[in-house]
């Protein structure tokens, strides 16, 4: 498949391809990342952004397997395209900070499987429907931010009755805009 390398961007188009990392992405030489794909991409180790990362036509699932994370403090974009697809997340920024993510606008879920997402002021938005498969903290406030945005664009549920979701967003704002069930508990800490 075509793989172009631009000043530490890799632009990737897969056509019905399936794209895995198997070991640690970026590591001490960070680069950007940009996927056209109607497959799968799945990662399996820590992923460190050194540049935007931007899936676009995602009609497969694009997973964060058990052990990996994703930390930068650049702008994660995944727009699925096919209403089957998964985005499975697990801890964002614990390492260090992304700027924002985002997940757009499809009848697709997002399935969030970590304990911890840290984003500076770009905050998080869910254009999808989000499911709590754990405890969950959302900060953005990270790296001094007076608070990024939290938007739940769609449903937001938890896979189950222990699952909790804390979120410190400062001045950033907090919206729903669909049905919010199953929660055991929902927090909003201001500071």
């Amino acid at each position: 498949f075509p793989v172009t390398i631009r000043g530490g961007n890799i632009q990737a188009t897969l056509g019905e391809s399936n794209l895995e990392f198997g070991g640690t992405v970026g590591g001490s030489r960070p680069f950007g990342l940009q996927v056209i794909s109607s497959g799968a991409v799945t990662f399996f180790d820590q992923v460190t952004m050194g540049g935007a990362f931007t899936f676009n036509n995602l009609g497969g699932d694009l997973t964060f397997n058990a052990g990996s994370s994703l930390n930068g403090n650049f702008a994660f974009t995944a727009n699925p395209s096919n209403r089957d697809a998964d985005v499975i997340l697990r801890d964002v920024g614990v390492l260090v900070p992304v700027a924002s993510l985002n997940i757009g606008v499809r009848d697709s879920r997002v399935q969030l499987f970590g304990t911890t997402m840290r984003s500076t002021a770009g905050g998080f938005t869910f254009g999808t429907p989000a499911i709590l498969n754990s405890g969950l903290e959302i900060i953005t406030t990270a790296l001094g931010s007076a608070g990024g945005p939290v938007n739940f664009n769609n449903t937001l549920s938890a896979a189950g009755v222990d699952n909790d979701l804390t979120i410190t967003a400062g001045t950033g704002a907090l919206s729903f805009g669909g049905a919010v069930t199953s929660l055991r508990n929902l927090y909003r800490d201001w500071e």
